[in-house]
């Protein structure tokens, strides 16, 4: 939440209106179904996991709760279809990864809400998108209609 406050601000201190709130949500990474029920029943609607098994294992045991679930950390294209069934995916990092995505997401009949991951910095082994390539993740150009992109 401290960094909610911080981004919140300007240098000065002025408060800056941010164009949406800054929400938090528990991750479930390597926490137990049972954890996570009790997190839900005391008001957290939105979790999020970056295990696809681990997540698949969790949302089965938990099916009767309504909860949003977000997959962060990186994407293999070989488990978008299970990934296609998140509420939120926070780390489109490419070009492959979105196309397996609006696919998955084709075939699901539903959108799926992407965030774009880019790094700013000039490292060359980064996994993360290139600036240059935010346009190729994107809807438009990726031809991903279903991929709703929030870059």
């Amino acid at each position: 939440m401290r960094a909610c406050v911080r981004v919140s601000k300007r240098p000065a201190g002025a408060p800056v209106a941010l164009p949406t709130p800054c929400v938090s949500w528990p991750l479930s990474k390597g926490v137990a179904p049972e954890v996570l029920r009790a997190a839900v029943v005391a008001g957290a609607c939105d979790l999020g996991e970056n295990y696809v098994q681990e997540w698949q294992a969790k949302r089965d045991a938990l099916a009767d709760l309504a909860i949003a679930w977000h997959f962060i950390g990186r994407i293999q294209r070989n488990k978008a279809a299970a990934i296609a069934a998140c509420a939120l995916v926070h780390s489109l990092t490419d070009e492959r990864v979105a196309r397996a995505l609006d696919a998955a997401a084709a075939e699901r009949g539903a959108p799926l809400p992407v965030l774009l991951q880019v790094n700013l910095a000039v490292r060359r082994r980064s996994p993360v998108s290139r600036p240059q390539s935010c346009r190729a993740c994107s809807p438009p150009s990726a031809r991903s209609p279903r991929c709703g992109s929030k870059a």
